[in-house]
């Protein structure tokens, strides 16, 4: 028989992506392979381990592979372009200088490249617009501050999509809010009634992160509630000092105990709100910021479709 053979192959498209961890005692930044059955814990790759002092909060800018740094040691946030070589992160070049004189203890970017970092000891909120945020000690811009309202209150973590930030209070939550949300861009003439108190369950926030419809906030225990407020949820418990967090735009929201070293993750995009088992991850001396590297453009479950043409004798 003859004849033409059309046929495709559905090859699934398998991004590799990486967990980023900073150590601020060991004054490294390292990174593990992101893998979806994780029995086993890989060597760290280092990604930073000269330069700084004592980075704590750090984020990905996807877009433009930079990894943002909140260096409370040397009273810096800067940033390390970075490629993926070999299947490991390598920082690239010297690290650029984004803001200095600044005791930030975390840093925010969003999908266009705003850098946001909280200064907790002036109680302050910084905004570096993305045309600025690529020259070597750009000027922040203060967006909100306690001089405009109480609900900025010694912030602590930090988080942002394209349009609003969330900051979570180190003093006085329970009081005056302890997880803030507001827009990006205050308006000018009263950006006070902006700021909509999300959750007042706690004095005290460290870390947080957005994933999906939720906002994740550590204090003793990790807390949870919607990203415009609702009932706010106890999601665990178990950890001893849970610091930063990071979202894999997939399922996975990752947390570091900075008193025990390791790494957890629990569903992130949960639909309902509620006390959740935490899975171990990876053990980092001293974990405490938490990042995501995705390292390809791709959206989970995508996939490539290949078609070709065969001659049938």
């Amino acid at each position: 028989m003859r004849g033409i053979l059309y046929y495709c192959l559905v090859l699934p498209l398998v991004a590799q992506n990486f967990l980023v961890v900073s150590s601020p005692r060991l004054a490294r930044i390292v990174a593990f392979p992101l893998q979806d059955d994780q029995k086993k814990q890989q060597e760290p790759i280092v990604v930073v381990e000269t330069g700084l002092k004592q980075p704590q909060g750090i984020a990905i800018d996807q877009n433009r592979r930079r990894l943002y740094v909140a260096d409370v040691g040397a009273r810096t946030v800067l940033y390390f372009d970075f490629n993926l070589v070999n299947g490991e992160v390598v920082a690239q070049g010297e690290p650029v200088v984004v803001a200095d004189n600044v005791e930030a203890h975390w840093v925010a970017v969003d999908g266009v490249g705003n850098v946001f970092f909280t200064e907790e000891r002036v109680s302050q909120i910084y905004r570096i617009p993305a045309p600025k945020g690529v020259r070597s000690k750009a000027k922040p811009v203060a967006i909100y501050t306690s001089d405009m309202s109480e609900r900025v209150s010694s912030p602590g973590g930090i988080a942002v999509d394209d349009f609003n930030v969330w900051w979570g209070n180190k003093e006085l939550g329970t009081s005056v809010g302890a997880l803030i949300m507001a827009p990006q861009e205050p308006p000018a003439a009263t950006p006070q009634d902006s700021m909509k108190v999300l959750a007042s369950v706690t004095d005290r926030v460290n870390g947080v992160c957005v994933a999906a419809g939720n906002v994740f906030f550590m204090s003793d225990e990790i807390l949870a509630t919607r990203k415009a407020g609702g009932v706010v949820a106890v999601i665990s418990n178990v950890l001893q000092q849970p610091r930063g967090c990071a979202w894999d735009m997939d399922g996975g929201m990752y947390v570091a105990d900075k008193g025990t070293g390791q790494v957890v993750k629990f569903p992130g995009a949960m639909s309902e709100l509620k006390e959740t088992r935490m899975t171990p991850v990876v053990s980092v001396e001293d974990a405490y910021g938490l990042a995501v590297i995705v390292s390809s453009g791709w959206l989970p479950g995508s996939a490539v479709v290949l078609c070709a043409l065969a001659w049938l004798h």
